[in-house]
């Protein structure tokens, strides 16, 4: 019979070490299930994110592309300004033109003007000359 309890005692052994094995396999699985329910948790929470994020993605992207209507449309009203910044300077321009052209005409005109004063004052003196010696030369008919 000691070989009956050798036997036991080697089978109490194995049981205990299997209990052992089950309880520290049990508690494994405890720990897994909640490690499980906490990644659930996590992947839950990760969804909601991304599902968020996803929403604010596409409103940036309505932002982006609202912005680069707004860019392309301060492009085309630069070149049209541009455009018109340059027919108005070669207006400014033609019209400097023209006012020295104008400057310069009347500028002339003074200068006639002043030599046909003087041709005036110097025909009005030999008139007055002439008018004298006819004077003069009737008092002396």
């Amino acid at each position: 019979t000691t070989r009956q309890e050798d036997k036991f005692t080697k089978l109490q052994l194995e049981l205990n070490t299997v209990q052992e094995q089950a309880r520290k396999t049990n508690h494994e699985l405890k720990s897994a299930d909640q490690l499980i329910c906490e990644l659930r948790r996590e992947l839950t929470a990760c969804h909601g994110t991304q599902k968020e994020n996803m929403e604010q993605l596409g409103e940036k992207s309505r932002d982006i592309a609202s912005l680069k209507n707004d860019i392309a449309r301060n492009q085309q009203r630069n070149m049209q300004l541009a455009e018109e910044s340059s027919a108005y300077e070669e207006r400014m321009r033609r019209l400097h033109d023209e006012l020295k052209k104008m400057q310069t005409l009347n500028r002339r005109a003074e200068e006639e003007a002043h030599i046909c004063e003087n041709r005036l004052m110097e025909l009005s003196n030999q008139m007055m000359m002439s008018q004298r010696k006819t004077h003069e030369t009737m008092k002396e008919l």
